[in-house]
């Protein structure tokens, strides 16, 4: 089990929770990507400054509204980054950062390509987001 899994209780493969409210599911869409961006300064912000109990909370911030979406990648990578501001683990932040970058950039433009169309959530290529490894 990963720790997305253990984390949410929603497993790589499990239906879609708001598949029956396209409504909500374009309201948080919208909140994500309004809201996502500066989630992720804040998470930056507090990595630049060595400031651990910010990193934990902005990344644990940003862990659940990734969540919403199913993105295993995102959420793992937020993670990540909470523990290390929990720990105050500085030396692997950089790597973890870049990750985190990374995924959610993706995610971002995933999100804005489902709210642009019918309201399915999926990767650019072509996967559904529940389904990464």
């Amino acid at each position: 089990m990963s720790n997305f899994e253990s984390q949410t209780g929603f497993g790589a493969f499990d239906d879609d929770p708001l598949a029956g409210d396209p409504d909500l599911r374009k309201e948080l869409a919208e909140m994500f990507l309004t809201d996502g961006p500066g989630q992720l300064a804040q998470v930056r912000e507090a990595l630049t400054r060595q400031d651990g109990p910010a990193l934990q909370a902005a990344a644990h911030t940003l862990k659940g509204s990734v969540g919403i979406f199913q993105d295993q990648a995102a959420y793992e990578a937020a993670l990540r980054l909470e523990h290390i501001g929990r720990d105050a683990d500085w030396p692997p932040a950089e790597d973890a950062w870049q990750v985190l970058d990374r995924e959610v950039a993706r995610l971002l433009r995933d999100v804005e390509a489902m709210a642009a169309t019918d309201g399915s959530i999926r990767r650019r290529d072509g996967d559904d987001v529940r389904r990464q490894k």
